[in-house]
């Protein structure tokens, strides 16, 4: 019941604070300026609005999948190639990389391809969430960097950017329930799901998940 409330705390405030956004820069748009200053500022506007109703999307969409995880009997496992799931998770954000003037990095493994037992769509899930993340806090020019090796039998996934770090006081709280850097700029703030999916990922899996910085 307490972690109902709490995800209902979420919707209420992540969800509706940019749906008030777009109302408020709709009533701002109608009282504006006229003529072609009035144009711009319609443009403007639309963007913006196009860039609250894809965070409210964004929203909803990690939190279905994070109570999906979380309410799955059991982990659908097969065999899967890990450097075959990366790829195709660059793939899938290599636009995003691009529209943010980062470079996506992933070398091909010295040894062998490690092979894991997992749930394909589950797995890349999470790495596009890590990948997001890293991305979004790179600096233009920047490179995040995608890394796997075979450690005592285990396989070892790292994404690495070169932006701005993580307080160490947010270090201690970052793959918790909505947990949310407190000392990120506004404008890359998230809800403080994503990291907590790729978690419960890895734990649903038999496996951990670590940050440093």
């Amino acid at each position: 019941r307490r972690m109902a409330f709490e995800r209902l705390g979420v919707l209420s405030h992540d969800v509706r604070s940019p749906l008030t956004s777009v109302l408020a820069l709709v009533d701002s748009l109608r009282d504006g300026e006229q003529g072609n200053e009035r144009n711009k500022a319609l443009e403007r506007g639309l963007d913006l609005i196009e860039q609250y109703a894809e965070r409210s999307l964004h929203i909803g969409d990690q939190l279905m999948q994070l109570l999906r995880v979380e309410t799955l009997p059991q982990v659908e496992c097969v065999e899967l190639d890990c450097l075959t799931l990366l790829e195709n998770v660059c793939e899938q954000k290599d636009r995003m990389a691009k529209e943010a003037g980062v470079t996506l990095q992933l070398p091909v493994p010295d040894n062998a391809v490690p092979w894991v037992n997992g749930q394909a769509d589950l797995l890349e899930r999470a790495l596009a969430n890590l990948i997001d993340n890293a991305i979004k806090y790179s600096h233009r020019g920047g490179t995040v960097e995608l890394s796997l090796v075979v450690q005592d039998g285990q396989a070892h996934c790292a994404v690495r950017d070169h932006g701005m770090g993580i307080a160490e006081s947010d270090l201690a709280e970052l793959f918790c329930h909505y947990g949310r850097l407190r000392h990120a700029p506004l404008d890359k703030a998230g809800a403080g799901l994503g990291l907590h999916l790729v978690k419960t990922v890895a734990v649903r899996h038999g496996g951990r998940i670590a940050a440093e910085s």
